[in-house]
């Protein structure tokens, strides 16, 4: 049996990061909340729904984030809230509680906690770990190269071979952190890709990476919209381009019916 795991920095203090996500310190409670809001209904969601259960999702967060957490993230059993100071690094508890299960077979997966993924992914992953297991194919990581990229207006294909949507596997879990490695190194250690395992990454204004390629095959979202991905029904939400995403009930009605055919085929209605 596979022991999943899935660890999400959100709102850890990486200075150089922290100062480009949301610039002063006045700023952060903001920004808190706003990414809170991208994650209760997008991330979180879509772990909920996981066509193979059992995984346990870390938050990692700053130690003074504690009422932020109880204040902002929706409470969910597979919620493992994470606070980690200078004397108390993320890593070491991650692995400290990962480590107290004495479990074998371990899969470590990487998101980050603006990011959705398919609710097949973690069947998708395991199903990639046992079928190289099967064949007696030696590797450490494994890649989901597949996914798209959304403003939540238009919605593109994308392939990233360097993908950081990686998922760490280790027979004998020896404390090691799956954000150790860059995600541009991997393809240098044994790997194996499982393309079923498929994500969205979404183009908003707190998001420091995330971009259309230059020769974007873009869709408007009332086209498409990968069926297997929750869609994140965030009413009011500001994203990159500045345009609100959609309030459920003030939707044109053909978004109004693509919303509701994505949530019948995901929830099997």
């Amino acid at each position: 049996m596979i022991r999943n795991s899935v660890v999400i920095r959100f709102s850890l203090r990486i200075e150089a990061w922290a100062k480009q996500a949301y610039g002063e310190e006045a700023n952060r409670q903001a920004w808190f909340a706003y990414r809170a809001r991208i994650f209760n209904e997008g991330l979180l969601t879509c772990l909920e729904r996981q066509t193979e259960p059992g995984a346990v999702a870390y938050l990692l967060m700053d130690d003074s984030d504690r009422s932020q957490y109880e204040t902002h993230i929706r409470k969910s059993g597979l919620l493992r809230p994470i606070f980690a100071g200078t004397s108390h690094p993320a890593s070491g508890l991650v692995a400290e509680d990962i480590l107290k299960s004495g479990a074998q077979d371990v899969a470590i997966s990487r998101i980050d906690s603006d990011d959705l993924v398919s609710v097949f992914y973690i069947e998708a992953i395991n199903r990639a770990i046992r079928s190289a297991i099967a064949r007696d194919q030696g590797f450490d990581y494994v890649i989901a190269p597949h996914g798209y990229r959304t403003d939540m207006r238009r919605i593109e294909d994308f392939h990233h071979e360097r993908s950081p949507f990686l998922t760490l596997f280790t027979p004998v879990y020896d404390g090691r952190n799956v954000y150790a490695l860059n995600h541009w190194d991997v393809l240098a250690q044994p790997h194996i890709l499982c393309d079923e395992a498929r994500w969205v990454q979404i183009i908003h204004d707190s998001n420091l990476a995330n971009t259309f390629t230059p020769t974007s095959n873009a869709r408007s979202i009332a086209e498409f919209w990968p069926a297997d991905i929750p869609f994140p029904d965030i009413a009011g939400a500001v994203w990159a381009n500045g345009a609100a995403l959609p309030n459920p009930r003030g939707r044109p009605p053909l978004l109004r019916r693509l919303a509701g055919r994505l949530k019948r085929a995901v929830r099997g209605g």
